[in-house]
């Protein structure tokens, strides 16, 4: 199914159900987070990672297991003071966990990691066809000929 049938197929649900009926739904449906958006050109890979609401360095991690991509975190929501009460429940919030694989030709060890205006950055190089398939030599082995073409 394409995105416009689909997009088209949302459209007309909520014209028959309603607004309220995807609010209900919007509860119980976990969306996944962050939401990232991938780049790749011939020379870099980059990803953007949605995270409205971090704070600090300690609120985010990046990791790197194998061949995979981590990001972990919590987006905390400090405007909430006792007393207080939350009228629409809309914003994620709460721990995170992102795993993106990473293609082989990924140079992991120079990834390059920016935070700013709620949007996470990550750079990651990918080697170019000549650092990715270096031609390599081969010796080549003289044998006495001898008549004996099995050595």
């Amino acid at each position: 199914m394409n995105k416009k049938k689909i997009m088209s197929s949302l459209g007309d649900a909520s014209e028959f159900l309603g607004e309220e009926f995807w609010d209900v739904i919007n509860d119980f449906l976990p969306l996944v987070n962050p939401r990232i958006d991938i780049i790749r050109t011939d020379k870099e890979m980059t990803i953007f990672a949605e995270l409205p609401g971090i704070q600090s360095e300690e609120d985010l991690s990046i990791r790197i297991q194998g061949r995979i991509l981590i990001i972990a975190g919590e987006i905390k929501r400090p405007y909430i003071e006792d007393g207080q009460e939350l009228m629409k429940d809309e914003r994620f919030t709460g721990p995170f966990k992102r795993k993106v694989r990473l293609s082989e030709d990924c140079i992991i060890e120079k990834l390059i990691a920016s935070y700013i205006n709620g949007l996470l950055k990550i750079v990651i190089p990918i080697y170019s066809d000549e650092q990715n398939d270096p031609q390599q030599e081969i010796p080549v082995r003289f044998l006495e000929n001898n008549n004996n073409t099995n050595n």
